[in-house]
């Protein structure tokens, strides 16, 4: 047998699929950054599939046939996996290189095969260059990480007495179930590494089982049942069944387990209580935090999504909020072993970082007063549907108020400007109604006419003559369409460079104030307007006074 660990896991251990991802995972490893698949070649289970990548296209064939490189006579049907489709390749000149990957020992052979053949070129890793680069290599090592080729664990089994069978479950180790990835580890007593993805585990001795479904399709085709048998005082079943139903950590001794079944699916994996097994009862280790979608039943527009993460968990309840989070909902779920799923929530308006955010708050504010929401967790982007809440029966925000905020929000994205919270330390006046109405009218029509009869302006003399030059050829006077002038203000935002003021006709009269600066005193004759405009101003052509 051989002594090197990897050499033996790629050669016995690993079926051919996982040897495919394998592979490819070295070969991107090694520079090919852009392999892509280009459809799987199943060969008696053995051959992996073809890959080409983009550019100069190099096809790469991944395979476990033994013997890949023997030749044959042209007359034989059955030819090794690598002349089959070296050949379908051969004489294409868009392929710059054929790349073999394999898991056997492929000689001299290999040398010729490379120095020979040229239409197209072919490169060669056989295992001895794998071991190499899986062993000495750091991103090597990172792959054997990922693929659970552990030196340590490999080489507890070399030299045991029960090395068959410490070799069995370790093959386990990247051995694919139909709906499950099993990550079997050698571990010490008492400890229980935690592995991405598991859902649950099973230990005997030093060996420990992983199950982490594919996809969650997978899970529900091959749903884990345990079937236990317990007998004892009631007082102590009942203590054990609650750890049992909850997922809190409990130990349950050999002595009160009468039978046992554990199966995935139709598989059964353990049966029997005849070992007198102790159970030990544990939550799969779990700090990913929960979305928590809360959404009105009559309109789905309106939503809100927030992150829960696990607090506490007892035999008792599961507790999960996002109070840490500072959000302008506090929401706190608590869940029983018996089912009972409470929320408690909290409006905390004044958080929201903009008036964009107020909107979409302010509409489930209103929606909880007034309509039934519905609670859903999204897990892993399969919402699920928990408890819906009735009707508060409060007070909702005033449709003019909530008309505000949405046009506030269009404002925001509009003019690409960010407008402070009106549940914060400033409040909407009435200057911001009729703001907001000017604002909302400029989106809609482009435009919106104001009621000015005179202005007065002191502008730097140099400024006074870009305006009289600006308004020669009968041209109207332009105002505004930069950071410097304000002629709008919201909730104390006044940069709007995007907004011009439009003067088609006015008298204007000059005062030189002998500072450097002019007095422009404008008396409007026709009526004036604001716009929205990007770039250079192009007003009409009327008369300048």
């Amino acid at each position: 047998m051989s002594r090197s660990p990897t050499r033996y896991a790629l050669e016995k251990l690993i079926g051919w699929e996982e040897f495919e991802r394998l592979g490819t995972s070295v070969l991107y490893g090694m520079g090919f950054k852009d392999v892509k698949s280009a459809g799987g070649v199943k060969d008696g289970g053995k051959d992996a599939a073809i890959y080409t990548s983009d550019g100069g296209t190099i096809v790469i064939q991944i395979s476990q046939e033994q013997n890949p490189l023997k030749e044959v006579k042209p007359t034989t049907k059955k030819k090794s996996k690598f002349w089959r489709e070296y050949k379908r390749w051969a004489g294409n000149k868009k392929i710059v290189k054929f790349l073999f990957l394999s898991n056997q020992d492929l000689g001299n052979k290999k040398t010729d095969l490379m120095e020979n053949l040229n239409d197209p070129p072919v490169d060669m890793y056989g295992i001895d260059e794998l071991v190499n680069f899986l062993d000495y290599n750091d991103t090597g090592k990172e792959i054997k990480k990922q693929y659970a080729i552990l030196d340590k664990d490999l080489h507890e089994v070399f030299g045991a007495d029960d090395q068959n069978e410490k070799l069995n479950k370790v093959a386990e180790v990247i051995s694919q179930d139909e709906h499950y990835n099993i990550h079997t580890l050698l571990a010490p007593p008492n400890t229980q590494p935690q592995i991405p993805g598991s859902i649950f585990s099973m230990q005997d001795g030093q060996v420990v089982k992983y199950f982490a479904p594919k996809s969650y399709d997978h899970y529900l085709q091959a749903i884990p049942t345990v079937n236990v048998t317990l007998s004892g005082k009631r007082e102590d079943i009942e203590k054990y069944m609650n750890a049992i139903r909850s997922g809190a950590s409990m130990q349950i001794p050999a002595e009160a387990v009468k039978d046992f079944k554990f199966q995935v699916g139709d598989k059964i994996f353990m049966e029997g209580a005849t070992k007198k097994a102790t159970l030990h009862v544990g939550p799969v280790p779990d700090n990913k935090p929960r979305i928590f979608i809360l959404r009105s039943t009559k309109n789905p527009d309106i939503i809100i999504r927030s992150t829960l993460k696990m607090i506490d968990r007892t035999l008792e309840e599961v507790i999960l909020n996002n109070f840490e989070a500072k959000e302008p909902l506090d929401a706190e779920a608590r869940h029983t072993p018996d089912g009972k799923f409470n929320v408690h929530y909290a409006f905390q308006l004044d958080r929201c970082r903009d008036a964009a955010v107020a909107y979409q708050y302010a509409q489930i504010y209103n929606a909880i007063q007034c309509e039934t929401m519905e609670i859903l967790i999204d897990d892993d982007g399969i919402e699920r549907k928990i408890v819906e809440i009735p009707s508060r029966g409060g007070k909702p925000l005033s449709e003019e108020y909530i008309e505000a905020l949405r046009n506030l929000g269009r404002i925001q994205q509009f003019f690409k400007v960010r407008l402070p919270n009106p549940f914060g330390d400033r409040q909407l006046e009435e200057s911001d109604y009729y703001n907001i109405q000017l604002l909302t009218e400029i989106i809609d029509r482009g435009k919106t006419d104001i009621n000015l009869t005179n202005a007065s302006l002191v502008l730097l003399r140099d400024d006074i003559e870009k305006i009289r030059e600006e308004m020669a050829g009968e041209k109207a006077m332009a105002l505004g369409g930069s950071h410097d002038m304000k002629l709008i203000s919201i909730l104390g935002v006044s940069d709007f460079p995007t907004i011009q003021l439009i003067v088609p006709k006015a008298k204007v009269d000059v005062t030189d104030l002998k500072d450097g600066t002019s007095k422009l005193d404008v008396n409007i004759l026709e009526q004036a307007y604001l716009r929205h405009y990007e770039g250079e101003p192009q007003p009409p052509s009327v008369s300048w006074g």
